[in-house]
């Protein structure tokens, strides 16, 4: 009777074990950096914003007095937007924690051109050493409008 409880206990015991070191994932990892865009769909037509508003999003660790954004993009250029002005920022910038907006010539309208890749780095500012990245991207929906398609 004895060896009987013992090995009760003991089965007990392990499985208790082996469940506590088994976990279910139930979601992907959250990434350190995102990108949030807003509106999805933009055209020029739109007077409420000068393109699509790109937002960093990063993990609550991360100390952004200490970071810099690199928002890069191979078509299509970079907005900022204060006090309703507007200045064109180029295809490769430097910014801090800020929205910047991406958006494209008028002259792209109607012509076909291929989907925009945007990059963010994510920089620690003392080092100068990549932290992460990640990437969106930015097609035609329509000879006036583009869309994002997705980000990572």
């Amino acid at each position: 009777m004895v060896n009987l409880k013992a090995i009760l206990i003991s089965i007990i015991i392990m499985i208790t074990l082996m469940t506590g070191c088994i976990t279910a994932r139930t979601s992907d990892p959250v990434p350190a950096l995102q990108i949030k865009a807003h509106p999805q769909y933009y055209t020029l037509t739109m007077s409420s914003v000068p393109g699509i508003g790109l937002t960093p999003a990063y993990s609550p660790g991360i100390d952004n007095k200490t970071m810099s954004f690199r928002w890069q993009t191979d078509n299509g250029h970079f907005l900022s937007w204060s006090n309703s002005t507007v200045r064109d920022l180029g295809s490769d910038v430097t910014t801090d924690d800020t929205t910047v907006y991406w958006s494209y010539k008028p002259g792209d309208i109607g012509s076909d051109k291929p989907i925009a890749h945007v990059c963010l780095e994510l920089i620690d500012s003392a080092s100068g050493h990549v932290i992460d990245t990640a990437t969106l991207h930015i097609g035609w929906e329509d000879p006036y409008g583009v869309k994002v398609l997705n980000s990572t």
